[in-house]
């Protein structure tokens, strides 16, 4: 799920972009930041301590983080994976 989750992300990082006319090269930054995160995590690396490893203080990612917060995000998260659990228990897996 987790890999979903960080799809559902890039697709709407993409769309902004669109939206602010960001140019293909930023486009480029924002995808491979999602894949180098991914692959830190996937050598073993907590969320928390990947957070930790990529988060300049008082740089973009913890900006984009706290926004993210505000807007509800933590909360949007949880209900995705309660709705995922939920429909995966009514198709019997």
């Amino acid at each position: 799920q987790q890999i979903l989750f960080r799809l559902e992300g890039q697709e709407n990082s993409l769309r902004t972009f669109d939206e602010l006319q960001i140019v293909a090269n930023q486009r480029g930054v924002d995808a491979n930041t999602v894949l180098g995160t991914g692959e830190l995590m996937s050598r073993g690396a907590s969320a928390e301590q990947t957070r930790i490893d990529v988060c300049s203080p008082g740089g973009t990612t913890l900006a984009a983080l706290a926004a993210m917060e505000q807007a509800g995000f933590t909360e949007s998260i949880k209900d995705g994976v309660k709705a995922a659990i939920a429909r995966s228990k009514e198709l019997g897996a």
